[in-house]
C-alpha cells in the first residue's frame, strides 16, 4: 500500500517539475492521480476483510501485539509529530495552545495502555466482528483517539479502514500511515489518506450489517447522510453533549479550581470533557475566582511553551446558555488576571448573568447558585425558552463536594450518560473523543478511559445450545407432558388425532383435563410478596414524643421518690408511739402524692387525651402535641358538646334577614383559580398576630371577592393507612380538636360548615382517576385546617363550606400528586365549580429540633434567642428555589428572607409549574437536609397535592407572600401558585 502514498507522490511531482510546481497544486494533482489506484486497493482490502480471517482469536492477538510493538518502537517519531502538528494548527483551526513534549509523552503512554487493555480484556471467543469497521478520527489527542478505536476494532474481530488527513500539516497521520502499513497485515488495517468519497464508495459495497463506522468528528450527522447510506451500526461520538462541573459550598476550593483549570488547558485545550459551564455556590464564589486566577497563572507559565494566536473554535455553549438565562445574578469577568464586573444587557434587575473568562484564548464560564434545587433544576428546561422538561443530556459531570448527602443528591438528579466524577477530573478523560453515547445501550457501559467496548463492534458467535432435561424447570415438564397427551390423544402415537382412527378417547380426555388443571394451578399460583410491608397504625408522631419524654423523666424521678420514701418511712421506727409513726407515714404519703400529682397533671393528661380519641385514632387521624390544653381539657370537651350551630340566617346592618351563604363580591377575573400552600406552624399561630396571619386574611378576602363557594383542604394531621386510599370528611356536625397556648375564645365559638353535597363530586373525580376514596363521618377538624379557615375568614358567616382530604400514611409523593391531578378539573373550570384548593403543611417543620423554652415560659412563639440552625436555613432556601425559581429577578438575594420587603418574592413566569414543579418538589424529599427539616413526611406531603393541581400550567407564577420563623427552627413560608388576575 505504500505505492499509493500521497506525500511520496507529491515529492515526486515537485522534483519532476524542478521545483516550479507549488506544493498545494502538487497535493491536488496527487490526490486526483492516486484516487483510482486507492479505490482499487481499498476494494481489494474489502475482499480480504470479509474473508473471516479476523474471526480467529490468535490472529487478533497477533495484530494487537504487533501494534503495541510498533507504537513502542516509534515512540520518538510519534511524539515529535504531535508537537509539530500543534505548532502549525492554524490552517485547521483545531487547537488553542501548543502541545508540550511532556503532554505528547502522556498521550503516547495512554495509547499503548489502550492496546494492552484490549489485548488482555477485549478478546472474546464467543463473539465475532461484523466484518469491516471504518474509523474517522478526531483531531483532539489524535494519536490516542486513533489507537484506541483501531485496537477496539481489531479486538472485536474487524478489519479497519482508517481515514486519515491528507493535508501537509498532519505529520502524525503520515507517521501512522507508515506504522500501520509496515506493522499490520493487509487485511487488518488499511490507512487511507484519501478524501471521504472513498469511504462512501466502500460503504455502498457492504451489505446491511456488514460494516461499522466509528465517527469521532463533529459533523457526523451530515456525513452519515452523505457517506454512510443505510449503514445501521454508526458509532458516533456525541460532540454536542455538554459537560458541567458543580462546586458545592463544602468543596475543597483549591482542588476544584486546580482540576477545572487543568481540564481547560491540558492537551491543547480542546478536550470534549473539559467543563463547558461551572456551577458555583454563592458562598464560595469569591474564593473560587481567586483560586482559578492562581491556577491559571501556574498553567500558562509552566504547562506549555506558549499560547497560539488562532481564535478559539470550541463551541460556546456555556455563553449561549448564559445569554438565554435571564434570572442569574452577579456577572464577573477575568482579563489579564483582574476581576471585572460585566454590565448586564439592558435592565440590571431583569437581565443579569454571570461569566468568568480566563485569558483571551481560554474562557471559564460559571454561574452561581444558592441551593441544590437551583443548581440541578436551574439548567433544566431546555435552551432558547422551550418548554421541554429537560435540557440535552450531559456527556459528563464533575461534583466537587465533601458533603456525602449533597453528593448523593447531585448524582440522583444529574442526567449524565457517560461518567460522573467526584472531587476530580480524571486525566484519562481529557484524552480521546467523546463517548459514543448512542451505542451505550448495546453493551455494558465502557470504562471511562477507553470509550469503546468490543460488544459495539461484534455480534454473538453461533454455537450449539446445550440444554438438557435436567436443566428444565419442573413446571415446564408439566406443560410438556400436557402437550404429549394432546398429541397422543386416542391413538398412542404423536401427531395423529383420535377422530381419524375412530377410537374412543374418553380416557384420554380425562387425563388431558387433569393435566390441564395441574398446569393451570401452576400458572395461577400467587406470588410470594417481597414488596413493602402493610402499614400498621403506629403510635402517633406527637404521642411518641410524649412517651419518650415521660419515660426519661420517670426514669429519674421515680427512683429518687422511691428511695426518699423508703428512707423517710424507716424514720417511723424510731418512734415508739404508734400514733406518731402513723402520723409521720401519712405526712410523707401526702407529700409524695402532691409531688406526683403535679408531675402527672403536667404530662399524663395530654397523652391520655391523645390516646382516647376513639374512632378518630382508628381512622388514622393525626394530631399535634400542642393541640390539647391540659389545663382546660374537661372544659373544652363540654364546650364541644354545646358549641353553637351555624345560624341559618344573618342579620345585616339594615336589620334585614339574609341567608348565611358566602358573600360574593364580584366575578372572577380568571377561570383558573390559584392554589395555596400554607405553613400553618404551631398552634399559637391561631392566637398571635403575624405576617402569615395578615397574608391568610388577604387571601381569604381575594377568594370572597372572586366568588369562591367551595374550599378543599389537604392537611398534615390526618392520614389513613388504607393502601392507595384517601379519606374525605363527611361529619355533618364536626367539632374542633383543642389546642394548647391559645385561649378557647379564639376558636371555640367559630362554627364549621362542612360541604357534604360536594363530597360525591370529589369522589367521582378521584374514582375516574383510579384513586380509592372513602367518606369518614367521624372526622373532627384539627388545628392545621380550622386555623387556616379562621384566619382567612374571620367572619364565620363568610366562610365557604369546606371539605377536608386526608393524606395516605405511605406518604408516596407521586400518589399525592395524582390526587391533585385528579381534582384539577375543579380548578380549571372555576366559573362552574368556584372551588379554592389549599394545602396546609410546613416548609420547615421538625418538632424534635424546635426550641420550645420561650413558648412555654413566656408564651412567645416568635422569640429567636439564637438564629435558626444551618440545616433549617438551607432547606428553607431549597423550598423557596423549588417553588419560586428565578425569584432574584423580583427581590435581591439579601432581601429574600424578609417578609416585610416592599417587593414580593415571585418566581419567573416561565417553566415554574407543571412537570417542572412536580420534579422539583419530589426531589426535595431526597435532599440531604430533608430529614433534618421534616422528621416525618406528614407536613411536607401536602405540597405534592398542590403540585398535582398545577397540572399543565408550566408558565404559572408562584409568590411567597409571607414568612415567619417560630420556635427558632420552624419556618412558616406562605406560597400561592398562580393568581386570580392570571399574572
Amino acid at each position: 500500500m505504500a505505492m499509493f502514498s500521497t506525500p511520496q507522490l507529491v515529492m515526486d511531482l515537485i522534483a519532476a517539475s524542478d521545483g516550479s510546481m507549488e506544493e498545494q497544486a502538487a497535493w491536488d494533482l496527487a490526490g486526483d492521480t492516486v484516487d483510482a489506484a486507492r479505490w482499487i486497493a481499498s476494494h481489494g482490502f474489502f475482499d480480504l476483510a470479509i474473508g473471516g480471517r479476523m474471526n480467529t482469536i490468535p490472529y487478533r492477538r497477533q495484530q494487537l501485539e504487533n501494534l503495541h510493538q510498533a507504537l513502542t518502537k516509534e515512540a520518538d517519531v510519534l511524539c515529535e509529530a504531535l508537537v509539530k502538528d500543534s505548532m502549525i494548527s492554524r490552517d485547521c483551526g483545531l487547537r488553542h495552545r501548543l502541545v508540550s513534549p511532556a503532554e505528547a509523552q502522556i498521550e503516547h503512554f495512554f495509547a499503548t495502555q489502550a492496546v494492552l487493555h484490549f489485548l488482555e480484556k477485549g478478546l472474546d471467543k464467543n463473539r465475532i466482528g461484523v466484518g469491516l469497521a471504518a474509523v474517522c478520527p478526531t483531531f483532539h489527542t489524535r494519536l490516542y483517539s486513533i489507537t484506541c478505536a483501531v485496537a477496539a476494532c481489531l479486538a472485536a474481530g474487524n478489519s479497519v479502514y482508517l481515514e486519515l488527513c491528507h493535508t501537509p500539516s498532519q505529520h502524525l497521520d503520515v507517521a501512522l500511515e507508515r506504522l500501520f502499513t509496515e506493522a499490520l497485515a493487509k487485511d487488518a488495517v488499511y490507512p487511507s489518506l484519501c478524501p471521504e468519497e472513498t469511504l462512501e464508495r466502500l460503504s455502498s459495497e457492504c451489505g446491511e450489517g456488514l460494516m461499522s463506522i466509528i465517527d469521532q468528528t463533529e459533523n457526523y450527522k451530515e456525513k452519515s447522510i452523505r457517506c454512510y447510506g443505510e449503514v445501521i451500526n454508526l458509532i458516533a461520538s456525541s460532540t454536542d453533549a455538554r459537560v458541567l462541573a458543580y462546586v458545592d459550598k463544602s468543596a475543597d476550593i483549591d482542588n476544584a479550581a486546580a482540576e477545572i483549570v487543568r481540564a481547560r488547558f491540558a492537551f491543547g485545550g480542546t478536550s470534549p470533557y473539559a467543563p463547558d459551564l461551572v456551577m458555583v455556590h454563592e458562598s464560595v464564589k469569591e474564593q473560587f475566582i481567586q483560586a482559578c486566577l492562581k491556577q491559571e497563572a501556574l498553567a500558562t507559565s509552566s504547562l506549555s511553551p506558549g499560547l497560539a494566536t488562532n481564535d478559539t473554535v470550541r463551541d460556546s455553549w456555556g455563553q449561549r446558555y448564559l445569554n438565554k438565562r435571564k434570572d442569574l445574578a452577579d456577572a464577573f469577568k477575568i482579563e489579564n488576571r483582574k476581576v471585572k464586573r460585566i454590565e448586564p444587557r439592558g435592565d440590571k434587575e431583569k437581565d443579569p448573568y454571570s461569566v468568568v473568562e480566563i485569558t483571551d484564548a481560554y474562557d471559564l464560564k460559571f454561574i452561581t447558585y444558592e441551593s441544590l434545587v437551583d443548581a440541578v433544576f436551574g439548567i433544566k428546561g431546555g435552551e432558547g425558552g422551550d418548554k421541554k422538561p429537560y435540557d440535552p443530556v450531559r456527556l459528563a459531570a464533575y461534583i466537587f463536594s465533601t458533603d456525602a448527602g449533597a453528593t448523593e443528591y447531585y448524582m440522583q438528579h444529574i442526567r449524565c450518560r457517560h461518567v460522573i466524577a467526584v472531587n476530580q477530573i480524571p486525566l484519562e478523560l481529557l484524552l480521546g473523543p467523546a463517548a459514543p453515547l448512542d451505542s451505550l445501550t448495546l453493551c455494558d457501559t465502557p470504562a471511562p478511559l477507553h470509550r469503546y467496548h468490543t460488544h459495539m463492534l461484534s455480534v454473538p458467535a453461533s454455537h450449539a445450545a446445550e440444554y438438557t432435561p435436567q436443566q428444565m424447570p419442573e413446571s415446564f415438564k408439566e406443560a410438556e407432558a400436557l402437550m404429549d397427551l394432546v398429541l397422543k390423544r386416542g391413538t398412542g402415537q404423536p401427531g395423529v388425532t383420535a377422530t381419524a382412527h375412530g377410537k374412543d378417547d374418553d380416557g384420554d380426555d380425562k387425563a388431558i383435563s387433569e393435566q390441564a388443571d395441574k398446569v393451570r394451578r401452576l400458572a395461577t399460583q400467587p406470588l410470594v410478596s417481597k414488596g413493602q410491608k402493610k402499614i400498621k397504625q403506629p403510635v402517633d408522631y406527637f404521642e411518641s414524643g410524649l412517651f419518650v419524654g415521660a419515660g426519661i423523666v420517670a426514669s429519674v424521678v421515680l427512683p429518687v421518690l422511691g428511695f426518699t420514701g423508703y428512707f423517710l418511712g424507716t424514720l417511723g421506727i424510731w418512734f415508739d408511739d404508734k400514733g406518731c409513726r402513723r402520723m409521720v407515714t401519712a405526712s410523707v404519703t401526702m407529700v409524695l402524692q402532691s409531688i406526683m400529682s403535679r408531675i402527672v397533671s403536667s404530662l399524663i393528661p395530654t397523652s391520655w387525651a391523645c390516646l382516647t380519641r376513639g374512632q378518630a385514632c382508628e381512622m388514622g387521624m393525626r394530631d399535634d402535641m400542642a393541640s390539647l390544653n391540659p389545663h382546660n381539657l374537661n372544659k373544652n370537651q363540654n364546650d364541644q358538646q354545646t358549641a353553637p350551630k351555624m345560624p341559618s340566617t344573618v342579620v345585616n346592618q339594615q336589620g334585614n334577614s339574609t341567608p348565611a351563604a358566602p358573600i360574593r363580591r364580584g366575578r372572577p377575573k380568571k377561570k383558573l383559580s390559584p392554589v395555596h400552600f400554607f405553613s400553618h406552624g404551631s398552634t399559637m399561630m391561631l392566637g398571635e398576630e403575624s405576617a402569615s396571619a395578615t397574608y391568610w386574611k388577604k387571601c381569604g378576602d381575594e377568594a370572597l371577592a372572586n366568588g369562591v363557594e367551595h374550599v378543599v383542604i389537604m392537611g398534615a394531621h390526618w392520614s389513613t393507612t388504607l393502601p392507595s386510599t384517601i379519606l374525605l370528611s363527611s361529619n355533618p356536625t364536626p367539632s374542633k380538636s383543642p389546642v394548647a397556648f391559645v385561649s378557647p375564645e379564639k376558636y371555640k365559638p367559630y362554627p364549621l360548615r362542612p360541604d357534604l353535597p360536594f363530597v360525591p363530586k370529589l369522589q367521582t373525580l378521584l374514582s375516574a382517576a383510579g384513586i380509592s376514596s372513602h367518606q369518614d363521618p367521624t372526622y373532627n377538624y384539627i388545628h392545621d385546617v380550622y386555623l387556616i379557615l379562621i384566619r382567612m375568614f374571620p367572619d364565620p358567616s363568610t366562610c365557604p363550606p369546606s371539605t377536608i382530604l386526608s393524606s395516605n400514611a405511605c406518604y408516596d409523593p407521586y400518589f399525592h400528586i395524582s390526587v391533585g391531578r385528579a381534582l384539577r378539573p375543579l380548578r380549571a373550570d372555576f366559573d362552574k365549580y368556584k372551588t379554592l384548593f389549599i394545602a396546609s403543611g410546613g416548609a420547615v417543620h421538625n418538632l424534635y429540633r424546635n426550641v420550645f423554652g420561650p413558648m412555654i415560659q413566656y408564651r412567645d412563639n416568635f422569640a429567636q434567642p439564637t438564629p435558626p440552625e444551618p440545616w433549617a436555613l438551607e432547606f428553607r432556601q431549597e423550598v423557596l428555589d423549588a417553588l419560586c425559581p428565578g425569584h432574584t429577578r423580583s427581590v435581591k438575594k439579601d432581601q429574600d428572607v424578609y417578609h416585610g420587603s416592599s417587593k414580593k418574592i415571585k418566581s419567573q413566569p416561565e417553566r415554574t409549574g407543571g412537570s417542572f414543579l412536580r420534579e422539583r418538589v419530589v426531589s426535595l424529599m431526597k435532599h440531604p437536609r430533608y430529614r433534618d427539616a421534616h422528621a416525618t413526611d406528614d407536613h411536607f406531603i401536602p405540597i405534592m397535592f398542590a403540585a398535582g393541581l398545577c397540572g399543565e400550567d408550566s408558565d404559572i407564577q408562584t409568590t411567597m407572600g409571607a414568612e415567619d420563623w417560630e420556635l427558632t427552627n420552624m419556618c412558616n413560608s406562605q406560597f400561592t401558585l398562580g393568581s386570580w388576575s392570571g399574572e
